[in-house]
């Protein structure tokens, strides 16, 4: 998609989610939970100096599909910090106190100041995006800032970082 248009349609998305909010519970979850996400993010990692690991769900579905994987990769790498983030108000809402995660947020829109702003601040070592939440912006960035990048997409690959199949330095694409 050329990036005018994928811009473009994002600012749409965004109006579109402002006007309906005072209307919709889940728009005004929405956007008010990236109404200071810059603060939240600067104050949550401004004391962290441990390796941040950021999986990425889009929802409430995708968190309970890659649960297993967080579970199991803070149990093997006790040292890392948790970073989680959300798309959906559905995951949000319902984990945002989820003790195996230290810093629980949602993910800012995909412009391209959010993700520059959002990769430098989290500086995360290891990214997972659970099933096909791969945003356009943050994804270049990653190659940009060469991270570890890893997307569960089956249950399959799920199942055997679990059990260790797989190297630590596996991408899944």
């Amino acid at each position: 998609m050329k990036s005018w248009l994928y811009d473009a349609s994002l600012w749409g998305y965004w109006q579109g989610i402002k006007l309906v909010a005072p209307f919709l519970e889940k728009a005004n979850l929405f956007k008010e939970g990236r109404k200071n996400w810059k603060t939240e993010l600067q104050t949550k990692f401004e004391k962290i100096k441990q390796p941040v690991a950021w999986f990425h769900c889009a929802s409430l579905g995708e968190f309970e599909q890659g649960r297993p994987l967080i579970e199991a990769f803070k149990e093997h790498y006790p040292k890392y910090k948790i970073l989680l983030t959300f798309f959906s108000p559905s995951g949000y809402e319902i984990r945002k106190n989820y003790d195996k995660a230290d810093v629980i947020m949602y993910l800012p829109l995909d412009t391209q100041k959010n993700a520059e702003f959002f990769i430098e601040t989290a500086k995360p070592k290891v990214v997972f995006f659970i099933k096909y939440e791969l945003k356009k912006l943050i994804s270049v960035k990653f190659l940009f800032f060469q991270f570890l990048l890893f997307l569960e997409q089956t249950n399959i690959f799920l199942k055997e970082i679990i059990k260790g199949k797989r190297e630590k330095k596996a991408i899944f694409l």
